[in-house]
């Protein structure tokens, strides 16, 4: 049964306290020559309000797909990709939609959309946003071809947090896909200190510049957090201010709520250790599959880093969370 389609799902989400304009990041993207650019960071790292940012200081023409859980069948996800696709190309036809699918079902269907936007002489964006939440392997299929098969004229962005989709590893290979993880996406002292001139801020306050940064590590989330606070509750002490706040809540809603009992106890006792290693937890905190369950953390990019093969640390914010 068809059912209507949200509109809202094929708008920009709206975005508040972006924050630092990143103007700087923005023109890398721009310049980026690949035709497709993953967006693979975690949480709070800007994906969502840096390509509201992009579409908007391009002024480029764009489509956006915010994606659900509901959005891995596949007549639904190609349901609103199609119209998401109409929205800037008025003479798009609706494809027929089968009532099975087949890996040859999914490459004929992508097929005809793209010979009908051969028919459009203008260029498009589209944006993926959320696309963690597809593990359907036709639909896999279906944007396989597409992207194989697609003119010059169209730009893809995926914005995912989670595990990197297979599929997609061969286009980078092929050197079609460009990949800005969270290194790439992190703000720098240079930036938020040029954010301190342009809003005219007191030269005093620039004083918390190099300890914002090296205790947040530049998490968008974080930094924007604390740029939105009025000055007198800015506390120079960042673990009391971040632990104090409402950023204490954000982590349990976007961090800590979606693990199991067990990733939290894990989690939480692992948190005590300077230096987490599988060797240490194993020894010292008696954990059974400590590797397993820190790969873990690392594949769905919560804040934890693998420092190198064995060794990893929690964002410094999180870990004074966890410790308290």
């Amino acid at each position: 049964m068809k059912g209507r389609l949200l509109t809202s799902k094929l708008h920009i989400p709206k975005i508040n306290g972006c924050g630092i304009k990143r103007e700087e990041l923005l023109v890398k993207i721009q310049n980026i020559p690949e035709q497709v650019v993953v967006l693979h960071a975690g949480t709070g790292w800007g994906k969502t309000c840096l390509l509201a940012s992009y579409v908007q200081f391009c002024q480029i023409p764009y489509s956006w797909y915010q994606i659900g859980h509901m959005d891995n069948d596949m007549n639904q996800f190609i349901r609103y990709f199609t119209a998401m696709l109409r929205l800037q190309i008025e003479s798009f036809q609706l494809p027929e939609l089968p009532e099975e699918w087949s890996r040859k079902l999914t490459e004929d269907v992508a097929t005809w959309i793209l010979e009908q936007m051969e028919l459009w002489d203008g260029t498009i964006t589209l944006i993926l946003d959320d696309f963690q939440h597809i593990n359907n392997p036709l639909i896999y299929d279906f944007l396989s071809c597409f992207i194989s098969h697609m003119s010059e004229r169209i730009r893809i962005f995926f914005l995912i947090k989670g595990p990197f989709p297979g599929f997609l590893t061969r286009f980078v290979l092929q050197g079609i896909v460009r990949i800005l993880k969270w290194q790439d996406l992190r703000i720098t002292e240079r930036e938020l200190t040029e954010y301190f001139k342009t809003t005219g801020t007191d030269m005093d306050e620039q004083g918390f510049i190099q300890p914002l940064i090296h205790y947040t590590e530049g998490w968008p989330v974080a930094v924007n957090f604390w740029l939105m606070q009025d000055t007198g509750e800015r506390n120079e002490d960042m673990k009391a201010f971040f632990l104090t706040s409402a950023f204490s809540d954000y982590l349990v809603y976007e961090i800590l709520q979606s693990l199991t009992v067990k990733q939290k106890i894990f989690m939480e006792e692992s948190s005590l250790l300077n230096s987490i290693t599988s060797e240490t937890c194993t020894y010292i905190l008696e954990i059974e599959s400590p590797k397993r369950l820190l790969e873990e953390f690392v594949n769905h990019q919560l804040p934890i880093r693998r420092y190198n093969k064995e060794e990893y640390y929690y964002h410094p914010i999180l870990r004074d969370f966890l410790r308290e």
